[in-house]
């Protein structure tokens, strides 16, 4: 058994039965790029990636919710307070 599918067994034997919680005193951070990152080939080569993670998320259901707009290429179409990029664009025409 390889040590990927090891860890994610004990990963999911500890959580069973396990509640949500919040961790306070903690700084959530978003990292902004202008370049794109990728995965050395050295990564992608190790014993222990894990080449089933993706079924970990078969089953997961969205849960957003378009308030009756469309979206289209996915992106959401425009209407009342729509985010488009780093502005809010009302009906009016104005933004925040």
């Amino acid at each position: 058994m390889d040590l990927a599918l090891r860890h994610n067994e004990a990963t999911i034997a500890c959580s069973e039965g396990a509640e949500p919680f919040r961790t306070s005193g903690t700084m959530a951070l978003m990292f902004q790029f202008s370049l794109i990152p990728g995965v050395c080939p050295w990564a992608l080569e190790s014993p222990i990636v894990d080449a089933e993670y993706y079924r970990c998320w078969i089953g997961l259901r969205s849960h957003l919710s378009l308030n009756g707009r469309q979206a289209v290429n996915g992106s959401v179409t425009p209407s009342s307070g729509v985010l488009l990029g780093d502005n809010a664009v009302h009906e009016d025409g104005s933004n925040d």
